[in-house]
């Protein structure tokens, strides 16, 4: 099953998504509190997704987007936001995709299309030289 990693400075966000993307089979769950901690995380543990709050301490969303994208370019990164409207904005090449906490249909929609999608990617095979 693909990783997904939620940090998110609330604990209440952080488990629901958890919940819900474990409960529906979608991904294993690994949850941190801050950007500095999912940096850190994602480092470690290379997931195949993080979804980043846009705001929080210690190192905001995007600041640990673009953190993560330097140490591992291949790992898919969304941010989300309760602020929906002021993410309109936002515009980085270390971000996949920018969603509102208010309506979580678009990026629940977006998670299982992004693990569909790779997951029909074709396996290359290095030929033995």
């Amino acid at each position: 099953m693909p990783s997904l990693l939620i940090a998110d400075d609330f604990s209440l966000v952080r488990n629901t998504l958890c919940n819900y993307f474990e409960t529906m089979h979608i991904a294993t769950c690994s949850q941190a509190k801050n950007g500095l901690e999912a940096v850190e995380m994602a480092i470690k543990s290379r997931p195949d997704l993080v979804i980043l709050d846009y705001s929080m301490p210690i190192m905001s969303g995007l600041a640990a987007a673009k953190a993560i994208h330097e140490a591992s370019p291949l790992t898919t990164v969304f941010l989300i936001s309760a602020h929906g409207h002021a993410m309109d904005s936002v515009k980085d090449d270390s971000i996949a995709g920018v969603f509102c906490k208010n309506n979580v249909g678009p990026l629940f929609q977006a998670v299982k299309d992004h693990f569909r999608q790779k997951a029909s990617l074709p396996v290359s095979h290095a030929s033995p030289a």
